[in-house]
């Protein structure tokens, strides 16, 4: 489906009554959508899932460009309402051209503002951030999936083999964060991994760690504002992290989870 000169996929994920993703499919445009959704609309299989849709690009495009807009599914399109879809896409693309047109491609940052009380300018650099298939966690070009991944996520590159190891073994995430040191202002984010479920982990973790069960998140932060220091907090708890994913053991879990 061409928009605007672009090649998007429709991307549908299916998610069960717990939020956790049980199928993935991509198709050309609405119409095939459509076709899937007949097909399926008494499939007891999805009576309790959450259905919904992405326009993807194509990723032979610029993994940074990506965007896609969610919204929930289960009924036909009609022609004026595809056209209605599509126009608001246009339009949050439109936005979101203008939103990143605030990176700074000389120092390669990309600035926003947090949400909080004093709504305090922060900053991320492109060249900590790796863009990976989301089922090998592996960049496209050493991608080891017998499918094309149409779409990619973001990981921290620091978190990447550490990412990688965890749900090569059952362990799915579904965010982390490598901490990010900053020499002017000393000052860094904690380092963390969301897990998508709470998991019997047969090893321990890395001592200092502060585990969250209602959350399933595992975070570390630093006591030192020093950013040598910070640095090399970071560096020890990342290698840690790495010796601990590497001795866990495999977990069940369903090879099929992003079929295509």
């Amino acid at each position: 489906m061409i928009i605007n000169g672009i090649e998007y996929f429709v991307a549908l994920y299916t998610m069960d009554s717990d939020g956790y993703p049980e199928y993935e499919a991509h198709f050309e445009d609405f119409y095939e959508l459509n076709k899937f959704i007949c097909e399926n609309v008494d499939n007891p299989k999805y009576i309790n899932n959450q259905m919904c849709y992405s326009f993807v690009e194509n990723i032979d495009g610029e993994p940074d460009a990506f965007s896609w807009v969610i919204k929930f599914v289960w009924t036909v399109f009609l022609d004026d309402e595809i056209k209605h879809e599509i126009d608001e896409f246009i339009e949050y693309e439109k936005e979101n051209k203008e939103h990143w047109a605030k990176v700074d491609e000389f120092s390669k940052e990309i600035h926003y503002f947090e949400d909080g009380a004093d709504y305090q300018k922060k900053q991320h650099h492109l060249k900590d951030i790796a863009y990976v298939c989301p089922r090998c966690i592996r960049e496209v070009d050493d991608c080891r999936c017998a499918t094309y991944p149409y779409y990619l996520v973001q990981v921290d590159k620091l978190m990447v083999p550490i990412i990688r190891e965890l749900n090569s073994k059952g362990y799915k995430t579904t965010g982390c964060c490598a901490g990010h040191p900053e020499e002017d202002e000393f000052k860094t984010t904690g380092l963390y991994i969301a897990f998508a479920e709470e998991y019997d982990f047969d090893e321990p973790f890395p001592e200092g760690g502060k585990y969250s069960k209602a959350k399933h998140i595992i975070s570390y932060a630093p006591s030192d504002e020093d950013y040598k220091n910070l640095v090399e907090f970071q560096m020890d708890i990342l290698d840690q992290l790495q010796d601990w994913a590497e001795m866990l053991f495999e977990v069940d879990y369903d090879l099929n989870l992003y079929e295509d």
